[in-house]
Parts: structure tokens; sequence; C-alpha cells
């Protein structure tokens, strides 16, 4: 049977969500998808040119791949900082370490002993390493950062979930003694070290009585990063923060089935209303170009078949204690199935350009498309002017016409006759080519794409005649070039990556199991239960960091004055 919760309680939380719904935000987000793939504008004339620029495209993903390779090849992109410690044993206890001689020997004291100095680790290093190795190792951690990363330039905001998945038990086979199994009031049988028995079926070996047992052993929970597409989340709309908003959630489209791997009894599930179907603006622009959808398989029966569960995280004082805890809710329609405490809510927000005291700021498609839409008119009517260049149309005086001249126009044939009356054939009208006006227009719209975007010919790769062809020239430029890039990945490490690590250096402390990994080249085990619960951290990437070039140089600088120096004896202090 489940819980009941007070009417009060459900009515906060639908009507939250349907305020968390902003079908504005949704147009212009299905507007900015139209635009990213090219689609027409709906003002397309017949007979004319409908090209379409992909202004939109080339700035968002020429921006992407710069960004990605800043945050992925830095490999310390955001980094976790503590004091060294003095590292402890499984027992609490402070794990000690020999003094080596000069011999590689260990150090003795006087009684012949082995003189011993404690172990001392860097948990913001291991942690760097360790969460890390978990983002991009345990699962697909560079396709997380790359649909945030573009949900963020194309539709103004990108979100990812970070959560502990629970992990099913491993079943596993042993030969136990008699005195190896105890009973347990709850569960049954169980092992001595406390793991449940499954089965246990006795034999004989000898005068001694032993049982083929099958044991239940508890797996550590998988970390878990999932994008989470904007038309299924949820947030008030009156939050700056997601920390401190009073509504934060997601609609996922589950199967009754999935439903009962979470935990939920299959017979309270049945009465269920919901059949998963809403289709909205924002999901028709993403599967426009598809014939099949999730919307086009029909409905299904018994396990299969689909409902919306709502996860929620609302700020709500449902104790009566007069403080409004953050809560856990997982809920179908009005039926609530589960409520719990939690200490944080595990989603993290960005948005390319923020806005002043406001959650939801500008994309970087927000900043191209007005461009897009000028250069299409202009790239359409420049072919329009070529197309009439090079294929006028024709004056024919109606005293000149017989009843084959339009036929024999028509008929556009190698060596073919035009019949006509009198002395004045049919003449090509002469059109002027005005099509160099247009494309000179859209060069003048693509220096103020670069402006805006920062993405320019030569950050490209590309060689117009007008680039300055000397190195420094070129560098001054590039630099100019990179400062949006660099502003734009300073603020995906600052909204996205450091606040997503952070949420996975907690759920680690708190769950995670100890593991091997190697660090710095050498193998060693990391146990997350010991890292310190507070711990700083420092990013490095974008804006105020510099680029790797130019540490490079300003070293190599530093390197030789030293050289000079030491050559005049001076001291030098490190």
């Amino acid at each position: 049977m489940l819980d009941a919760y007070p009417q009060e309680f459900i009515n906060f939380l639908m009507t939250e969500q349907e305020r968390g719904r902003d079908p504005t935000l949704e147009d212009r987000r299905a507007t900015s998808i139209n635009f990213y793939d090219g689609r027409p504008y709906g003002d397309e004339v017949e007979g004319r040119s409908q090209a379409v620029t992909r202004d939109v495209a080339e700035v968002i993903d020429t921006q992407q791949v710069g960004i990605l390779n800043t945050i992925l090849a830095s490999g310390k992109a955001v980094e976790f900082e503590s004091e060294t410690e003095q590292q402890t044993d499984e027992n609490g206890q402070p794990a000690m370490q020999p003094v080596m001689g000069p011999d590689g020997q260990p150090a003795m004291d006087e009684q012949g002993q082995p003189i011993m100095r404690p172990v001392m680790v860097d948990y913001g290093e291991e942690a760097t390493a360790a969460v890390r190795y978990q983002f991009l190792r345990k699962q697909n951690g560079y396709r997380v950062l790359h649909d945030v990363l573009k949900a963020g330039q194309m539709e103004m905001t990108g979100i990812v979930k970070t959560y502990a998945e629970p992990q099913p038990d491993k079943r596993e086979d042993r030969r136990l003694l008699a005195d190896e199994l105890v009973e347990h009031d709850e569960y049954g049988l169980m092992t001595a070290d406390g793991l449940r028995v499954v089965s246990a079926d006795p034999i004989v070996d000898g005068d001694e009585l032993i049982y083929d047992a099958v044991v239940l052993i508890p797996q550590p929970p998988a970390f878990c990063d999932r994008p989470v597409p904007n038309e299924f989340f949820r947030v008030a709309p009156d939050a700056t923060s997601l920390d401190e908003a009073i509504y934060v959630g997601e609609r996922m489209r589950k199967t009754l089935g999935d439903l009962v791997k979470l935990g939920y009894d299959s017979k309270q599930l049945g009465p269920l209303i919901g059949n998963g179907n809403a289709n909205t603006v924002l999901e028709h622009a993403r599967d426009a170009n598809r014939s099949q959808t999730a919307y086009s398989v029909g409905q299904r029966d018994g396990a299969n078949r689909l409902v919306w569960l709502e996860e929620e995280y609302p700020l709500y004082d449902l104790n009566g204690d007069g403080i409004a805890e953050r809560l856990f809710v997982h809920r179908v329609g009005n039926v609530v199935l589960k409520v719990m405490e939690v200490d944080e809510q595990p989603y993290s927000l960005w948005s390319p350009f923020p806005r002043q005291h406001r959650l939801v700021g500008d994309s970087t498609a927000d900043k191209t498309m007005d461009i897009q839409r000028i250069r299409s008119v202009l790239l359409r009517q420049g072919l329009d002017s070529q197309y009439l260049a090079n294929s006028p149309r024709t004056v024919v005086s109606e005293d000149s016409m017989t009843v084959d001249t339009i036929d024999d126009l028509l008929t556009v044939r190698a060596g073919s006759l035009i019949r006509h009356r009198g002395s004045t054939p049919p003449q090509p009208f002469q059109q002027q080519d005005t099509s160099a006006n247009a494309f000179n227009g859209m060069e003048m719209m693509s220096a103020e794409r670069e402006s805006r975007t920062g993405v320019t010919r030569q950050s490209q790769g590309l060689n117009p005649d007008t680039m300055n062809k000397t190195a420094s020239g070129l560098a001054m430029n590039m630099a100019q070039s990179q400062q949006i890039e660099q502003y734009v990945t300073r603020n995906f490490a600052e909204f996205i990556v450091a606040p997503m690590f952070a949420k996975r250096y907690r759920l680690m402390r708190r769950y995670g199991q100890p593991f091997r990994m190697k660090i710095e080249g050498k193998y060693r085990t990391v146990d997350p239960r010991r890292w310190p619960e507070d711990i700083d951290m420092n990013i490095n990437v974008g804006l105020g960091t510099g680029n790797k070039d130019q540490k490079l140089t300003f070293r190599t600088a530093l390197l030789q004055f030293q050289r000079e120096c030491m050559m005049g004896g001076l001291p030098i202090v490190t």
C-alpha cells in the first residue's frame, strides 16, 4: 500500500510543475534548432532561390571543438585542492613507512629498530584524478560534455544530472559450513559475514555437513551523469539558482517495468494513468528530420506501458517544523510513489552568456540567428540575379509572333529553329547582374558575425587575402578572436564541470568503495571514504588562466633569466 500524503502537498507539486514549463522559451529553443538545421523560413517563393546559410551551425560547431579540446586536453580543467594530511589505515590508525637511508635500506635507530615516519597524502590530487577517472572511464563522459555544451549553445541552457544509481546484487555460488549460516528475522538465512543467502542445499562431505549456497553480494552504486533535455526539465520561474529554487525536477518517460526495477510494487502500479505522450514544440523540432519518433510506436501494454514519472526536488515543509526541507519525490500524475529528505538537488545548469539576476541567459544561436537570416536573404538575391543573368528572359513583339514562336522559345535544343513573323526577331532581355552587391553585403554580415562570436576565418584555419601574414599579427588576431571562446569556456567550467565534479566528489565520498587506479604512472588504492568533507576547487581554463603556449613562453624566459643570474653568481630563489 502506498503511503498517503496531504492533498495540499500533491497540489503544490502539480502547480509548481506547471509553472516550471515556459512555452516562450520552448518556442525560442525550437527556432534555434530550426536555424541550426538550416530549415526553410516559410517565406520561400516557387521558382526563386530557397538557399539557407548555416551560420548558426558553423559558429556553434567551431566553438564546440575548441571548448571540448580545452576541457578534455588540459587534464585538470577543474582541480581539487587540500592540505597534505597524514594517511590512516583501515582501522583509522596513522599509516607509517620506514625512512630510507642513503644506501636504499631502512634507517635504524639506536635500538636497531627501523625509523618510521607518517605517510602523507594529498587528497586533493587524489580526488582530482579519481573523479576524472570515474567520469571519463566508467561512463561516456565525452558524450555528456558534448551534449550539455551543445544544448547550452543552441538552446540557451544545458542541464546535467549527477546521481548515484544503485546496482543489483551479484549472485555467487559458495560452499558453506553449517556454522557459517545464521538465521535472520527479516532476511531469513544469512552468512556469518552478513551476506543474504538465496538458497542453501545441504550435502554430505564425509562426516561433515556442508551447503551449496547462492549468496547475494552487494555492489557499490554507479556514479552517473546524464544530460537532461530542456523540454523535460522544470524549475520555478522565480529561481536565480538551482540550489535555492523552490522547485526543481524533470519528467521521464518510463515503462511500468522500469518502475518495478526502481523498487515499486507492480500490483500498486497497475492503476496508474498516463501514456507517456506529450509531443512538445521543442521535441517536434528535434525530430523534424525523422519519419519515426518516440510517438510513432503507439501504446504498449503490460510491463511496457509508458507513463510519465515526475522526479522532483521541492523545498517544502512536510514535517511541520516550520523549515522547508529539500525533498526527493517520485510521482505519476497525482499519485506520489516516494518521498524522502535529501541534502541537495542533483542538477547543474549553464548558459553560454549568463544574464544578471536570471537563471537563463543567452545562447550562441541567439547572437547568430539574425545574421543567418540576413545572409540567407542576400544569398538568395545574389543567386536569383545570377540565374537571371545566365538565363535571361526573351522579349517577343506581338507583331512578330506566330502560333509556333512561343513553343520554339520554350524548346531549348542546340541548333533548333525559332519561327517568327516580320523583321524583328525575339530579343534577349538584358538583365543587369547585381549579385556582386548581394555578396558584398554577405561579407559585411560575416564581419559582424565574427565580432559577435569570435569565430573568425583565421581561427577556422582559412586563408583569406586580407589575413595578416606576420606571425605576431596572426598571434594578435588569434588572441583577440579567442576571448569570447575563452569566456564561454570559463562559463561552461564554472557552471557545469565544477558543480558536476563537486557533486560527484560528495557522492563518491559517501557511497564509494576502495578501487585501484593509476595516478602519475603508479597504481594506487583510492578510498573515497577518507577524503576530507570540505575541499577547495580551482578552475584552470578560460579567462584568467592563460594558454599553454603563453605559460611555456614565460617559463622559458624565466629559465633563461635564472641561468644568467647563476652565471653571475647571484642566488636563485625557488
